[in-house]
């Protein structure tokens, strides 16, 4: 995908690679970890990055433009998150499809399976656990009666706008007097973190009568119960469908339970990484489905046990002979054993005059409360169980209750959100991708726990445990959700991650290492926590373990000049030593930081070391770190052999000061060589072409594809140091590869 496409839209961006997601980072562009690196010869000595802009693309970029619809083939890639924050994952397609439902509760590592940035899976082989689901339209009038699904198959013409959290779909056809437009989300309200944690996604079909006579008009959604799907191989499973109402609305709950075999049956979890046995009710994917007519009317209908084989006439026949949705009070329930996966179905029937528009609301919801990653926590103490969702809403018929009785008003305020957004005088583009990022809440990335726990994989399936060091790069969850990131700082970073001894935190909290530039964006973090809190509650609790995580540092600062030094662990995975502007300029930010902190929690013995440390850092690191370019690391002579950038002209090298910004702290490092140093990576590492850089480059991970625009993590301008000197030597070297890739997330810290 070319960055021209302004939404996420590309099925390869629901395949999540670890720290592209940083500052839910990357535009919600994900990919895969890719595999191996390939092979390293040396990089060609200063490579130019060819920059083939054309003449006003300055111009055209500050251009306030339109919103990017896409056609054609471009929908077949297309994929937006649209589930609730922190409650599985569910996309919808370019052409209205809902795929990727990753909501069972299994540990999905697309990454494992083969698929990659470079190789990205397409749609067919993203069914895995999905239902067959799906909507479809039926229209009555001037003498004919015409049925299509609401898809590619059923429609030629269809648009699909991406302005998260909200997609649009419109589907047209000259043939059919009846045009739909579909509006597919989750509840999307910030600073209202449960309401926007919902598992459920709401689809708003207005269908508009755009010939010259009356018509009658049908929308039908249908839903198969695959509800512990885990034990059908093992023991008999009874799945029931039932239809009842939900606070004025039609619901069609699926579910399941033992066949015969009453509540001691016992299965294996098939897809544990290590056999666990217990009752059918504590299996991953025991809970329940359900599809919902929101806002029952007398024209509704539903059936229990739609048949399979049905051609799609057939099906809405199916509807008006089998179904009645006056019958939803006196629920039915329907059963077979095992492998039968059978289907219910609702719908609406509507009559429209020319020009006449009307709306007919679903919502797809879920309730799958057996979340564990035994395999993935093994402190016991730290164990994450259960689902947040499931501790508010102990079965799906009191979510139902509460999406059907609310959703209109969350409804107008995710709109309120998207067209405030959007009501600006900034380029759509860039509104769009300073935006679209927040989507990764919506997907596998991220869970929350039955206690209320937030935690993340660095990208679905890969590096797990909230990792502080990837983490950190993350803005956009503190300013919409702040209570998600207080619980992170207070729970995890300052909880069971910190050793209360040493002041140390481990950079994945339940084991690893420590790693600086994690524990500098801890407390950076915890002021911007702070500043985002209606008091001082947050920091009270907090500070004094703050004030631990700080001694550390400054530990790590022997000579007590605002320069680390010793063994620097940080985001790209290795030790480096010597005088790491990058690493430095984070813990300098930091300093800032706890002395604002210490000052308003009264601890101005504290403050006055911070800020003194800090001044003399502000003068020291440019004096010696300054490369008359850009800011440069001095190695460390008695390490030779750890990998280090050297005098390269790398990517993170003022992320500090960007931090500082975040939180109000001012100038970290001075205005001209910041600005200077931008303008280097702009020269230096910037390209139009990555293809033409990772030819002459190969080491590393395609994380770009020829002819897409982007910035490479690292160059190597000047004559004393270059690659093969970066790599080290031993366990380390091999990390060095993430020097010559191209990471979204870094991208957007530069940016």
């Amino acid at each position: 995908m070319k960055f021209a496409m302004p939404f996420p839209a590309n099925i390869r961006d629901a395949i999540l690679f670890p720290r592209m997601m940083a500052g839910l980072a990357g535009p919600a562009i994900f990919a895969v970890f890719a595999g191996l690196a390939h092979g390293a010869p040396a990089p060609a000595k200063n490579y130019t990055m060819p920059k083939d802009l054309p003449a006003g693309w300055e111009e055209d970029c500050a251009a306030r433009g339109a919103r990017t619809i896409h056609r054609g083939g471009d929908l077949r890639m297309i994929g937006m998150p649209v589930g609730g924050l922190c409650a599985g994952q569910l996309y919808l397609g370019g052409d209205g499809r809902l795929l990727l439902w990753d909501i069972f509760n299994r540990v999905y590592r697309p990454g494992l399976n083969g698929l990659t940035y470079e190789t990205p899976p397409v749609p067919e082989r993203l069914v895995d656990q999905a239902p067959d689901q799906g909507f479809a339209l039926r229209v009555k009038g001037g003498g004919r009666e015409e049925c299509r699904r609401l898809d590619r198959t059923g429609f030629a013409d269809i648009a699909f706008s991406g302005e998260y959290p909200i997609g649009t779909v419109g589907y047209r056809d000259p043939a059919l007097p009846v045009s739909v437009r579909l509006e597919a989300f989750s509840p999307f309200v910030p600073l209202d973190t449960d309401n926007s944690s919902l598992p459920a996604t709401l689809l708003h079909y207005t269908l508009t009568n755009d010939g010259p006579s009356p018509v009658e008009a049908e929308v039908m959604g249908w839903m198969q119960n695959v509800v512990a799907r885990t034990a059908e191989t093992l023991i008999p499973v009874l799945r029931t469908n039932r239809v009842e109402a939900a606070g004025g609305s039609l619901l069609l709950r699926l579910g399941a339970r033992p066949w015969r075999g009453g509540e001691s049956t016992t299965v294996e979890h098939a897809d544990a990484a290590a056999a666990v046995y217990g009752p059918l009710r504590t299996l991953r994917d025991y809970g329940e489905m359900g599809l919902m007519l929101l806002d029952a009317g007398p024209e509704d209908r539903a059936v229990t046990d739609l048949p399979d084989g049905l051609e799609l006439g057939q099906m809405f026949a199916a509807l008006r002979t089998g179904g009645d949705g006056r019958a939803r009070a006196a629920a039915r329930e329907t059963g077979r054993p095992m492998l039968e996966f059978h289907r219910a179905a609702a719908s609406r029937t509507v009559s429209l005059s020319p020009g006449q528009s009307r709306t007919i609301s679903f919502a797809v919801l879920w309730h799958f409360p057996n979340l564990s990653f035994k395999a993935w926590e093994k402190d016991p103490q730290t164990m994450p169980q259960g689902r947040h969702y499931a501790a508010r809403f102990p079965t799906l018929g009191e979510l139902a209750a509460h999406v059907a009785g609310c959703h209109a008003g969350l409804s107008a305020l995710t709109r309120l959100w998207r067209d405030t957004w959007y009501d600006s005088t900034l380029p759509c583009w860039f509104l769009d991708r300073t935006f679209m990022n927040t989507s990764t809440l919506a997907t596998s990335t991220v869970y929350r726990y039955k206690n209320g726990r937030f935690w993340g994989w660095e990208g679905v399936g890969a590096c797990h445990g909230t990792c502080n060091h990837v983490w950190h790069y993350a803005q956009a969850m503190a300013r919409l959700f702040p209570d998600l990131e207080r619980d992170v700082r207070e729970h995890t970073n300052l909880g069971f991650g910190l050793n209360q001894k040493t002041g140390a935190i481990r950079h994945r909290h339940a084991a690893g290492v420590v790693a600086v530039d994690g524990m500098a964006g801890i407390v950076l973090g915890a002021l911007r926590e702070h500043q985002m809190s209606a008091d001082d509650a947050f920091l009270r609790r907090v500070w004094p373990r703050l004030r631990l995580v700080m001694e550390n540092l400054i530990r790590r600062d022997p000579e007590q000049n605002g320069l680390l030094a010793g063994a620097q662990h940080n985001t790209l995975d290795s030790s480096w030593h010597g005088s790491i502007a990058w690493l430095s300029g984070m813990y300098l930010a930091a300093l800032r930081a706890s002395e604002e902190m210490a000052l308003e929690a009264g601890d101005r013995d504290f403050a006055r070391t911070a800020r003194a440390i800090f001044e003399r850092g502000r003068e020291t690191l440019p004096r010696r770190l300054w490369g008359g370019e850009y800011f440069i690391n001095l190695i460390d002579p008695a390490k030779p052999e750890s990998v280090n950038s050297g005098t390269g002209c790398f990517i993170d090298q003022v992320l500090g000061q960007g931090w500082a910004f975040q939180a109000g702290l001012g100038r970290v490092f001075p205005e001209d060589k910041t600005r200077r140093a931008l303008q280097s990576l702009w020269r230096y590492n910037f390209t139009t072409d990555v293809g033409s850089f990772r030819a002459a480059n190969p080491a590393g991970r395609p994380l770009a594809m020829p002819g897409e625009g982007g910035m490479v993590m690292c160059t190597f301008p000047r004559d004393d140091w270059d690659y093969e000197r970066a790599k080290g030597a031993g366990r380390g070297a091999g990390f060095a590869r993430y020097l010559n890739e191209c990471m979204t997330g870094f991208e957007y810290q530069v940016a």
